[in-house]
């Protein structure tokens, strides 16, 4: 098993515990090894929490404790690409929204993102959201583009799955949030929405920072939902 180095501190993958210094100070099960690579620490959890599960819709909305953090995180939320023009005035409450008959791949985005892609494979079997991830990217490299995101990722699969067919900069270069509890996404009925069946795997929401100082908005707004780990670069 391996163990995560993040915000100096050392994750078992195994056991789940977090160590006190960056120091190895040993874990309760002997096959405990100590790694500072993240992506094969992550790729490990993926192997033992998810084998490769999809999911049964491609539509599952965001919780709205993990929208109001992103919200808190931005201020506001300019763009959501990707819902349906009911979620928008009920739940995220974005500016703008691409609904699927908009194609909001096939747009160009600015300002603020709220993003939850819709899950399953698209073109090729390729993930979608990967795809999506590929998306963000480009929007937020460009001039103009993009300020901040927040990317709600179905599946921590994207931290493996996102290092094929690169583009731009991957989801482990950037803030990010495990929640502590798999995220039971809700669904959408009639009468309303209603919360569903947690998904077989962990999720993982990532921030795309206008600066180190958006950052620490970033933590204080999801430290209550999950495990947030901050790479150096942004710390």
């Amino acid at each position: 098993m391996i163990h995560i180095r993040q915000l100096d501190r050392l994750t078992c993958s195994r056991c789940g515990g977090y160590m006190a210094t960056s120091e190895y100070e040993g874990c309760s099960y002997s096959s405990c090894l100590i790694t500072s690579d993240p992506v094969a620490a992550i790729a490990d959890i993926a192997a033992v929490a998810n084998p490769r599960h999809l999911s049964k819709s491609n539509e599952h909305f965001t919780p709205l404790n993990v929208v109001e953090a992103a919200r808190h995180t931005m201020d506001a939320i300019d763009l959501d690409p990707a819902t349906t023009k009911n979620a928008n005035e009920k739940r995220v409450m974005a500016q703008s929204f691409y609904t699927k008959d908009d194609d909001g791949l096939s747009k160009s985005w600015g300002g603020r993102i709220f993003l939850n892609p819709p899950g399953g494979r698209a073109v090729g079997n390729k993930s979608s959201q990967k795809i999506w991830w590929q998306k963000l990217i480009e929007e937020w490299s460009r001039l103009g583009g993009v300020s901040q995101a927040i990317f709600v990722s179905f599946s921590i699969e994207l931290f493996q799955t996102s290092q094929a067919d690169r583009i731009g900069q991957l989801p482990l270069e950037f803030p990010f949030c495990i929640p502590s509890r798999r995220i039971a996404y809700d669904k959408e009925f009639d009468d309303g929405y209603k919360t569903g069946e947690s998904p077989p795997h962990a999720s993982a929401i990532i921030y795309l920072p206008e600066s180190i100082g958006a950052v620490k908005r970033f933590e204080r707004a999801f430290e209550n939902i999950g495990h947030v780990c901050v790479p150096r670069n942004w710390a």
